[in-house]
């Protein structure tokens, strides 16, 4: 049983080829904005693969609008599209021979619903990821300027606009039960599942 529910839960995580049209927007400037329809390559619940007829960079925000089964959302369910912003991870050149249109293969790593605070200002800005969220998506750190010693700047930053945990969380997994309780405080649905991360006050953790 236990097998089975860890088992499930790693498919989660599992790239899923799924070849559906999705639509890219990439803001290039404040003032300059790109879109591109275009197909998945691959995706989960937390980010996504596909290829693009022009290049973007590593570290900026996109933001795909994709008819996305509800089961693998984690939020708007009920909507047509879902719409997340990613941040790319990776940008591979594609060779000729692989498609006479499409010249980048694109990996993004998804951060939700909504952008860091500040990016409507500087789109241009680059991130990095830091750790995920109670729904798994990514929280990001900004990489400023080089200071006049050379060294990359660094700020911490909270793409929802609150403040930042006080206590960091633990990519630990181990197992645990899940209860549903009625009003009478008896148990009407239990699940075997496992966590995705802890903290002292804390836990994210897979369910169906």
């Amino acid at each position: 049983m236990i097998e089975a529910e860890n088992e499930r839960n790693r498919r989660k995580r599992e790239r899923l080829h799924l070849s559906l049209p999705i639509r890219v927007q990439y803001q290039e400037t404040v003032e300059e904005k790109w879109e591109e329809t275009t197909r998945l390559i691959d995706i989960t619940p937390f980010g996504a693969g596909f290829a693009l007829s022009r290049s973007v960079e590593i570290g900026r925000l996109i933001q795909l609008i994709i008819p996305m089964p509800r089961l693998l959302r984690c939020y708007d369910h009920l909507e047509q599209q879902y719409r997340v912003w990613g941040l790319v991870r990776h940008v591979r050149s594609m060779s000729a021979n692989e498609s006479l249109t499409l010249n980048a293969s694109i990996g993004v790593a998804f951060i939700g619903k909504n952008t860091p605070i500040g990016y409507a200002e500087n789109p241009k800005q680059i991130y990095e990821i830091v750790e995920t969220d109670e729904l798994g998506f990514w929280r990001l750190r900004e990489i400023k300027d080089v200071d006049e010693n050379g060294k990359t700047s660094k700020s911490a930053i909270n793409f929802i606009g609150t403040d930042v945990r006080q206590f960091s969380r633990l990519p630990i997994s181990i197992n645990v039960t899940i209860e549903v309780f009625n009003e009478r405080g008896e148990t009407i649905a239990s699940e075997m599942t496992t966590t995705e991360n802890l903290s002292e006050t804390g836990a994210s953790v897979f369910t169906s």
